[in-house]
Formats: C-alpha cells, structure tokens, sequence
C-alpha cells in the first residue's frame, strides 16, 4: 500500500475537525450546566439558627409495626430556644396500631 499524503491530509483534517466539535461541547456543556449550579448553592443559615440539616426523618414502631414516619426536607434548631426545633416540608405518614390506615399529611 502505498503512501499517499493527500489521503494523510484529509484524515487529519477530519480528526481536527472531530476534536474541535468535542471540545466545543463540552465548553457549551459547562456553560450551560455552570448555570444550574450556580442556582443550587445553598442559602447562608439565619443569625438565630445554630445548626440546620437538610432531610430530617423520625419513625415509631411498637412490635416491629410502624405507627408513624415523619419526613422533613429541612431541620433547624435555634439558638435562643434550647429544645426548639423547626421543620420545613413536612410529610407525616399515619399508619395506625395496627397496619389497617395509610393517612398522609403534608405542611409547607
């Protein structure tokens, strides 16, 4: 086979031609996604506010059966309230002694 560089030429060209088209993809990729991450950052905590999580779940069972879970997405505990603590999306999920009720109920 012989060597023929105009065939040489026209497969690098392509090869350039494919690499610049990745790497502009990945910069538009990066723009456009910067964006989003830019919108999640999370909020400063208030100056009354000593610790805050987000996701806060409690359950109670009694026998292996569950009563209740309370599911929060997010927690706060003041500073000038020693036992105060406030949730924020708060689903509560009813179940009953014994297993025969499913009652939801949500706060915002």
């Amino acid at each position: 086979m012989p060597f023929d560089p105009k065939r040489l030429r026209k497969i690098f060209a392509g090869g350039a031609a494919f690499v610049l088209v990745v790497a502009v993809g990945f910069y538009l990729h990066g723009v456009f996604n910067g964006q989003t991450l830019i919108r999640q950052t999370p909020r400063n905590i208030p100056s009354g506010v000593e610790k805050s999580a987000t996701g806060f779940n409690l359950s109670k069972s009694e026998d292996g059966k569950t009563l209740f879970t309370i599911h929060a997405g997010q927690a706060c505990s003041s500073i000038k309230k020693v036992d105060a603590r406030a949730l924020h999306d708060v689903s509560i999920t009813v179940f009953g002694r014994n297993q025969d009720r499913s009652d939801q109920i949500l706060w915002r």
